[in-house]
């Protein structure tokens, strides 16, 4: 009995609060509801994928990387901000920064709720589904995972979820050591699959569905004084003099392209998982409908003005930059950072275009010159990107209607599978760039005030 209330205290102590969070539950994002769900069966392309990327991430598995994963298996906020202290300079405490150290702790429970819907897609961790051991995570033996335990089910990996908006968050307060703290955020997701207890997939859409809870942090006034007082407290404790402007980050094309280069390449399609895509894409194609090439074709101008134009729908008014300045200065300037981002990642890769796998006589079905499509990378996809940046700026504005507007996010991306413009490894991987951008636009000088003039505009207190 001693033993259980001991234990009690203990968890009461180290366990952030379940019900300190930053904004009501009410208010979070479901990704269930917006988010595409794996398909986990024998002969389906992208989950034959994903086991060909779990056997190439077993192959990292080696001694001296074993100490890190058993360390990494560790998520509480103390954990993670212990591994961040290098990159973010220091840990955060009640007394030296209580601001920040209190946003984090309450955050924390924010993030987590990401993967909350878990028990409804039911997804069979690899570990237990391949029946192999694990590897320096929770124990040697898949038994840890077994029916009926809290941690059964893998998809979205909670690690991901909580790790990356941590990194994010951190970012947001420390813009000056952004690439290393991005690192160490992928570095902590990916540990999930080398370890066997997740398929590449899970961590991909932990970040994914983490960064919007993280951009969802950004329709509350009250919280836009709060970062503004952690921020405060960051750059005094590291000694700034001043935090850098969005055009002063924009500029930095060295930090910029540091920011993405822990993201992985684009498979060849001569390997396994090329051909999976391969076979996702024409089964896509196949069953492609005209309502999903109509609102394809409307996608194609990236201009801010029509990707405004292509969430009327969801936001039930037309936003411009004569009448609602504010919210048009805030969506292009997240626009253009997720553009430079994606350009400087793009020109590392020469990976094929569908059309050249394709006989496409009549296609591209959007009208595209297929000589331009040809003329750049598809990794990652461009369209994919802007929309998610679009759709996690604007779902602010409208929080009634926060999962629509999400999914029209994520839609813009895969109507470019479907209609044969991009591969889905293309459009997975300009979500996760998207993401990365997003969080670094966010440190900058004049963020919060110009996010605060946005929701002024849609009369959100």
């Amino acid at each position: 009995m001693l033993k259980v209330i001991i234990g009690f205290l203990l968890m009461c102590l180290l366990v952030p609060n379940a019900q300190s969070v930053v904004y009501p539950s009410s208010s979070t994002p479901n990704g269930y509801r917006y988010y595409p769900l794996p398909q986990d069966t024998v002969g389906i392309s992208m989950f034959l994928a994903d086991v060909y990327k779990y056997y190439e991430a077993k192959k990292l598995r080696n001694d001296s990387i074993k100490l890190q994963l058993n360390e990494d298996m560790k998520w509480g906020v103390d954990d993670m901000m212990r591994q961040q202290i290098p990159a973010f300079g220091f840990k955060p405490s009640t007394s030296q920064a209580p601001a920040l150290r209190q946003l984090l702790v309450d955050s924390y429970t924010t993030f987590s709720a990401a993967s909350a819907f878990k028990g409804s897609v039911r997804r069979v961790r690899p570990c237990r589904r391949l029946r192999e051991s694990t590897f320096g995570v929770e124990s040697a033996t898949a038994s840890d995972f077994k029916p009926g335990s809290s941690s059964e089910f893998s998809f979205p990996s909670s690690h991901a979820c909580t790790s990356w908006g941590i990194a994010l968050l951190l970012t947001c307060m420390n813009p000056w050591n952004a690439d290393t703290i991005i690192s160490r955020g992928l570095a902590h997701s990916q540990s999930r699959v080398i370890g066997g207890v997740h398929w590449q997939s899970d961590v991909d859409a932990g970040k994914v569905l983490a960064t919007a809870n993280y951009a969802r942090m950004f329709g509350f006034s009250n919280l836009l004084d709060r970062l503004d007082q952690a921020r405060a407290e960051t750059q005094n404790e590291l000694g700034m003099s001043e935090r850098p402007s969005f055009e002063q980050m924009l500029a930095s094309d060295d930090t910029l392209a540091l920011l993405t280069c822990r993201l992985p390449g684009p498979y060849e399609m001569t390997t396994p998982v090329g051909s999976c895509e391969l076979a996702v894409l024409n089964a896509r194609m196949t069953h492609c409908t005209a309502a999903t090439v109509a609102a394809a074709k409307q996608q194609v101008d990236l201009s801010t003005d029509n990707l405004l134009a292509c969430f009327s729908s969801q936001l039930g008014t037309t936003i411009t930059a004569e009448s609602h300045p504010a919210t048009y200065a805030l969506v292009d300037m997240h626009l253009r950072m997720c553009r430079k981002m994606h350009a400087l990642m793009q020109g590392r890769y020469n990976k094929p275009r569908p059309v050249d796998y394709f006989d496409f006589a009549n296609l591209p079905l959007t009208g595209e010159d297929v000589d331009s499509l040809r003329s750049s990378s598809p990794y990652p996809s461009l369209h994919s990107a802007l929309g998610w940046t679009a759709a996690m700026v604007l779902m602010n504005l409208n929080p009634g209607n926060i999962n629509n507007i999400l999914k029209q996010g994520v839609n813009i991306g895969e109507n470019r599978i479907a209609v044969g413009a991009s591969w889905p490894g293309d459009v997975e991987m300009g979500r996760v760039v998207a993401s990365i951008a997003y969080g670094y636009t966010t440190a900058c000088r004049e963020y919060t005030d110009m996010a605060r003039a946005a929701l002024t505009e849609f009369s959100i207190p």
